[in-house]
């Protein structure tokens, strides 16, 4: 490596290293906060109490196509 290139080669070392500890910081608060129950909770509050309610979702043509299943003694008719 020529004296010319050392400085160079630091440079980007530098650029690299800077760029790879940027991306460990954000892994780390990434990691943190799924492990948040409470926060992940607090976020997604309507899904959570929609989950937990058993109620299906509905749509403005009527029930979400996910609860149209039978889920007991049907008959033909009663199926989607």
């Amino acid at each position: 490596m020529t004296a010319h290139e050392e400085p160079q080669a630091a440079k980007t070392a530098d650029r690299l290293r800077e760029a790879f500890l940027v991306t460990l910081r954000e892994l780390d608060r990434r990691a943190h906060r799924a492990m948040d129950v409470r926060g992940l909770m607090r976020d997604n509050r309507r899904v959570v109490l929609a989950a937990a309610s058993g109620v299906p979702g509905r749509t403005r043509n009527g029930l979400h196509p996910a609860a149209r299943t039978c889920r007991g003694p049907c008959d033909s008719s009663s199926r989607s």
